[in-house]
């Protein structure tokens, strides 16, 4: 009597729990009208990402609020929150789907965040009709559905949707993005060490910097000099040149770069043309012809983005402009306006604007960036037997000067003494062919090699041709090369 006066609650005992805990799974399976996912085979398992569901934020957090696990202020900071920090680490694994009477069941793997080196947490997920029906997770929290780890592969697939990688007309998905979650925590030079703060506002009300990075990269670029000497405006760089110019003319410095005799203003970006377009009362044929440059001013932009994308320049001149790597993209998007009504396009114009995410993280990226110099130096040995006094110099942002809008940035510019035109080179460093060679079986692994009368060439149909062909337009040569490089044996296709 006294404990029920006291309304003391009650205690279950290990076996009682774990009995409502399995009742709870049954419910929760029955209702969701799917066997146990943890029961079916490796064989009904796929990883192809165009299988997935259309999942946006809407969704998720619908189911959240749903199932009363967080409040609206979890939807107003969601990127301050652990679950976001678990997807943006690349704690998820890769995410396998399958179809149960019209459910797709998703399943993944999410490492654990305290203790990387242990089993990772097992998640599932049931969809219906686009709508989130029921999940589990096998950690301790993972009965009450919304979980960190439960969130974290929602917002993978989230993300998935938002760039289009499950539209099955997609081919512009990064090669290992459904990859495999960090398990090894591998010892690494200080200077190595990538760190990254995904802030998690544990204070209702507290204000959080979203998507904040503390990496090398401030070590990379550490400036000693004053803040008040670091930017130098146009007026002053031009100063500079005039001065060195009066003195020594005939200076090697010289030769890189256009007309110093006459004054020249950089050009604006297209992004701050734009901006100044949106307040004033030009219209929009008046805006498009005002971005015209001159061939000096192109060549300017082409030299001051030298070093591509470990240059702010190149970034910077690259947003609002169709480059070669994505027009592919566009034109297909082109054709999918004409026929359609209603076409999604805010990704696509996104990534012409430079506000996609970046995907330097993955490891086909950084295997491709750490083996371009020696692919370049490995074609420059190849071609140097063709051609005398061959030279492959590395080339910043090109802008095609008439239609500023657009631009391309090959690997490399390729000259020679015997030949009378320049040349574009293309590099692909592909991560799938590291044990084989491109021209016996590693072409087979690649989806824009194709073999034609005997003869190994770039699919014309696919993005990197488009890719190609656009970097001979604007940079006005008329060959080029597509290198595609292997430790085992590369391929090289003269266009």
């Amino acid at each position: 009597m006294l404990s029920w006066e006291s309304a003391v609650p009650l205690r279950y005992s290990e076996q009682q729990q774990a009995a409502r805990i399995k009742e709870e799974y049954t419910s929760r399976l029955k209702n969701a009208d799917i066997d146990d996912p943890r029961s079916f085979l490796d064989s009904v398992w796929s990883d192809d990402v165009k299988l997935w569901p259309t999942i946006d934020l809407g969704m998720i957090f619908s189911f959240i609020l749903k199932n009363k696990e967080q409040d609206l202020d979890f939807v107003g900071k969601y990127k301050t929150q652990k679950a976001y920090s678990y997807y943006e680490s690349g704690f998820v694994d890769v995410i396998k789907s399958t179809t149960v009477r019209d459910n797709t069941v998703i399943k993944s793997r999410v490492t654990p965040s305290q203790s990387v080196r242990n089993e990772p947490h097992e998640v599932w997920i049931s969809i219906k009709a686009n709508e989130i029906k029921s999940c589990w997770c096998s950690c301790i929290a993972g009965m009450a559905q919304t979980c960190n780890h439960v969130i974290a592969v929602l917002y993978k697939l989230e993300y998935a949707t938002t760039m289009g990688y499950n539209n099955l007309a997609c081919t512009s998905q990064p090669c290992g993005w459904n990859s495999s979650t960090k398990k090894d925590v591998k010892p690494c030079r200080l200077s190595e060490l990538s760190l990254r703060c995904d802030n998690r506002s544990k204070v209702s009300g507290a204000t959080a910097q979203e998507d904040k990075d503390v990496n090398a990269n401030f070590k990379m670029k550490f400036d000693p000099r004053r803040e008040d000497h670091v930017v130098s405006t146009d007026a002053e760089v031009e100063n500079l040149y005039a001065s060195l110019y009066s003195v020594r003319p005939k200076s090697v410095l010289f030769t890189g770069f256009p007309s110093l005799t006459k004054k020249m203003k950089y050009p604006d970006t297209i992004i701050s043309s734009a901006e100044k377009f949106i307040t004033s009362n030009i219209n929009d044929v008046d805006f498009v012809e005002s971005l015209s440059l001159s061939s000096d001013e192109a060549a300017l932009i082409e030299i001051t983005t030298r070093g591509q994308s470990s240059n702010a320049q190149w970034m910077e001149q690259r947003k609002g402009r169709i480059t070669a790597s994505i027009i592919h993209e566009v034109g297909y998007k082109m054709s999918e306006i004409v026929k359609k009504k209603n076409v999604k396009t805010s990704p696509l114009v996104a990534k012409v604007c430079g506000k996609y995410k970046s995907i330097g993280h993955l490891e086909s990226i950084k295997y491709g960036k750490n083996n371009e110099v020696t692919a370049r130096n490995l074609f420059s040995i190849l071609e140097s037997q063709n051609h005398r006094n061959l030279k492959v110099d590395q080339c910043g942002l090109f802008v095609k000067a008439d239609r500023p809008y657009i631009a391309a940035s090959p690997d490399a510019i390729v000259t020679c003494t015997c030949c009378s035109s320049k040349a574009t080179l293309e590099i692909k460093c592909p991560i799938s062919v590291t044990d084989i060679s491109i021209s016996t079986e590693g072409w087979k692994k690649l989806d824009y090699l194709e073999m034609d009368e005997g003869k190994l060439r770039l699919k014309q149909s696919h993005t990197h041709y488009t890719q190609v062909q656009t970097q001979m337009a604007v940079t006005g040569c008329k060959v080029a090369y597509f290198f595609v490089w292997s430790p085992k044996g590369s391929f090289c296709e003269k266009n």
